[in-house]
């Protein structure tokens, strides 16, 4: 198979330089856009860390299901993020990939809006409160590739420090939120339906930053 990197470097400019890997990453920290699609991934990833740590705690703990119910319940979000992801590819061939993603933090956010309203009302059952999880993971379906391709594309000729440090980013910053969040509050579908609209806030706050670079570029 030919080599298909078209930016390939010769020999003597393969070898690492450590100014060159710093200056490519400070290039990226000072990018708008990249910033915002990975405060958007940040957030996006935050909300799946936030129900996998708090869900148990309120099916089982609450709502007094057993830790087999528990697993296969869980199929269900998972499920949910495999078909928002699936649409997601089928619709990339008609709308711009930033457009889905925020089909997709709207949906999430409606998720958080509907978990947060059944539990001002007292009106948790397993069945809702799974059912609005399952609707936000199913956003996020819709954002997570989405906002991978748009923080990496316009940076095709240093696309491995661009995902390194997006991995990075990501991990660090979603567990910092979700540590936060377990630490200063306790596990109840309030608190789970209040993050989730946080989060998915912040998400349409950045793509609308997104938006307006753009528009001035």
């Amino acid at each position: 198979m030919p080599e298909t990197n078209k930016h390939k470097e010769t020999d003597a400019e393969e070898k690492i330089h450590i100014s060159r890997i710093a200056k490519n990453y400070g290039d990226l920290l000072r990018n708008k856009i990249f910033i915002s699609y990975v405060a958007i991934i940040i957030f996006g990833f935050s909300s799946q860390l936030l129900y996998l740590s708090i869900s148990p705690f309120i099916l089982q703990t609450y709502l007094h299901i057993s830790a087999d119910e528990y697993g296969r319940l869980m199929m269900l979000p998972a499920i949910a993020y495999m078909i928002g992801n699936y649409i997601s590819i089928r619709l990339n061939q008609f709308i711009h990939y930033s457009q889905i993603m925020s089909i997709g933090i709207i949906i999430s956010l409606l998720g958080g809006v509907a978990l947060s309203i059944i539990s001002l009302f007292q009106s948790e059952s397993i069945v809702s409160v799974v059912s609005c999880i399952t609707i936000v993971i199913l956003g996020y379906g819709f954002i997570a590739s989405n906002a991978v391709t748009g923080a990496i594309s316009p940076f095709k000729y240093i696309a491995g420090a661009a995902s390194s440090l997006l991995g990075l980013l990501q991990m660090v910053g979603s567990s910092l939120f979700v540590a936060v969040v377990s630490f200063f509050f306790n596990s109840t579908s309030f608190i789970l339906g209040a993050s989730f609209i946080i989060v998915s806030t912040l998400m349409l706050i950045f793509a609308s930053t997104i938006l307006n670079a753009k528009h001035h570029q």
